[in-house]
Parts: C-alpha cells; structure tokens; sequence
C-alpha cells in the first residue's frame, strides 16, 4: 500500500470541511458519538477485549458502517473513545479510497492481516494522519485558541506563567472539550509550545 503524505494543513482543511458539514456549529464538547450515528449512519459496535487481541482501541469494518471499539474503553474511558471515535472517523474521511483498494475488514482476523500488509512507514502515517485529524475534530482551531486566550489573560499574561498555571490551562481545556490529559497536553506542545516552553522554565527546582 502506498500511503500519500498530507501536511498537516491538508488535514486541517479535511477536519475543518467534516465540521461545517456535520456540527458548523462548533459548540463544545463536539458530540462526535452523535455525529457518527446520526448524521454518518456508522454504528458504534464495542467489543470485549478487542485491544488486547488486536493492540489497537478501534477500526473500521470493511463497509465503512461500523466503528468497532474495545468495550471496556467505550463503557469506562469515556474522553479516550471519543478520540479512538474520532480518529477512526479520519480514516474514513482520509483513507477511505487506501481502505478499499486494500480490500477492508471487517472481523479481528482481517484487521490483524490487514495490519501485518503494511510496512511501519505507512502504517505511521496512516495513524499519524488519523490523529492529527482526530485533534482537529476534538479541538476545533478557533475554539480552542478563544480558550487559551481567555485563560493565559486571566493568569496575568503569557510572560508571567508557571506550572500551575499551565495546569490549570489544561485542566479548563480538559473540561470543555471533554478530553483526556494526555490529548490535551499533546494538543498544546504541538500548537502552542511557548506555553509550556514559558510555564516550565518558570519553574525552580
């Protein structure tokens, strides 16, 4: 399989595109559960111990209609299913052609065949790509930035932060976005490093 690159912006278009046609809106939390089911028709399909026997939380089903996800994931972790939900929306929204030619799958046998077809440089892209995506979906540009801007003004200004006040930017995200620590954490270093640059070279030892 050959996997096309994307820059980070292609897939920024890709995401900003998915949002204005299924939640222009952009209200927050994104409700990506409801997106899928009821304006992509994809069915939600959670299966027990689908992680431990595949090493992934989630795939698509060779037909693109089902999403299937590790139960327990699904039932308990409840901020990391909605980025698997998301992320595998942006396999169907990036790969959808790659998938295809590739054949699909559809039960844990197909998928782990699937998997073994591809070589580690493809296979990084193709979750790289999915979870620059999945970011764009969880974490809508705009939003996301009004935030931020809102938080570091209300703790004195970008020069003045420290840790805590790193924390306690992340945890505000953390709560309207409904997303884990680490998907936000990630999210900043990645489009907003001079925050943590800033908060942990404040800090003293």
């Amino acid at each position: 399989m050959n996997v096309p690159f994307l820059t980070d912006g292609q897939i920024h278009l890709s995401a900003d595109s998915f949002l204005q046609k299924y939640h222009h809106t952009l209200d927050i939390p994104v409700p990506i559960e409801e997106i899928i089911e009821q304006k992509l028709d994809i069915q939600i399909l959670s299966i027990k111990g689908f992680e431990s026997g595949c090493e992934v939380s989630g795939s698509l089903s060779k037909d693109f209609k089902t999403i299937l996800i590790d139960e327990d994931e699904f039932e308990r972790q409840i901020q990391r299913a909605r980025f698997t939900l998301a992320h595998e929306v942006g396999h169907s929204v990036l790969h959808h052609q790659l998938f295809t030619q590739s054949g699909g799958f559809n039960d844990l046998d197909s998928f782990i065949k699937f998997q073994n077809n591809l070589i580690d440089k493809d296979y990084k892209k193709l979750e790289i790509q999915a979870y620059r995506f999945a970011e764009e979906i969880i974490f809508p540009r705009e939003k996301l930035k009004k935030i931020i801007e809102e938080e570091v003004k209300v703790l004195g200004g970008l020069p003045s932060l420290n840790v805590n006040d790193l924390n306690s930017i992340l945890s505000k995200i953390c709560q309207e976005f409904d997303a884990s620590e680490r998907a936000v954490f990630n999210k900043i270093k990645r489009d907003y490093p001079n925050i943590i640059e800033i908060a942990e070279s404040a800090t003293s030892f």
